[in-house]
């Protein structure tokens, strides 16, 4: 009885972390939705509403904010520390292996798409219509910046490297891995089963290294491969 009354604790306990993540992890997409319908009622009816120039400065100063209040939340739950001691050459091997085989995974898993008489992920198809207009430096603040570090924080870091730390390693990176899978909006399961590998790599990385830098940088080299090849 006293065990599970502690387990109950420990579940509560995480509940501040949790809401606190998700309100702060809303600010960007909460801002551009302002900017977006800010810039449609005073410039253009249209429904597309470009979001260039000076009108990306709001938008880019939230995903600055909402990274910086991350990895604060990172590095007071003791999942992330920055330094300059995970910079050596068996860590920058590993990020250029696991980049490799990340775009590997991507690559098998459009083929697989493809043979299945679907051109993309579901994923691809709403990230390209909602960023059509964005310029070049706000979808990399979002999608090279913003997106790595958050995810990884929170798959990776939190649910891994936190909430199942005491598990084997192998509860943690299957479940860590599947919800990273969910959340990139499937509707099939070969789209499951991409965004879930490049999530297990992930995982692998950052379990072999104990270090969240590492799973960051090559989510980082991934995005940015990913959105500037299509630019």
């Amino acid at each position: 009885m006293e065990q599970k009354l502690d387990r109950v604790g420990k579940v509560l306990s995480e509940v501040p972390v949790i809401l606190l993540m998700i309100a702060v992890y809303c600010i960007p997409s909460t801002v551009l939705d302002f900017v977006s319908e800010f810039i449609r009622k005073t410039d253009t009816p249209d429904k597309l509403v470009p979001i260039t120039g000076i009108n990306t400065i709001i938008p880019i100063i939230a995903i600055l904010l909402t990274v910086s209040m991350y990895l604060l939340i990172a590095k007071e739950i003791n999942i992330f520390k920055f330094d300059k001691s995970f910079i050596n050459m068996k860590n920058i091997l590993i990020i250029l292996v696991g980049t490799i085989l990340a775009r590997l995974i991507v690559y098998s898993g459009i083929l697989a798409l493809m043979v299945q008489g679907i051109e993309s992920t579901q994923n691809d198809v709403i990230l390209s219509e909602v960023l059509k207009g964005y310029s070049w430096y706000l979808i990399a603040s979002i999608g090279v910046l913003l997106a790595p570090i958050t995810e990884e924080i929170i798959y990776r870091g939190y649910i891994m490297g936190h909430l199942f730390k005491n598990s084997k390693p192998i509860i943690g990176i299957l479940i860590n891995s599947f919800l990273f899978g969910l959340m990139h909006n499937v509707n099939n399961l070969t789209s499951l089963l991409l965004y879930s590998s490049i999530g297990i790599l992930l995982s692998v990385s950052y379990q072999k290294t104990k270090r969240l830098e590492i799973p960051i940088a090559i989510h980082m080299l991934n995005n940015y491969i990913a959105f500037f090849t299509v630019l």
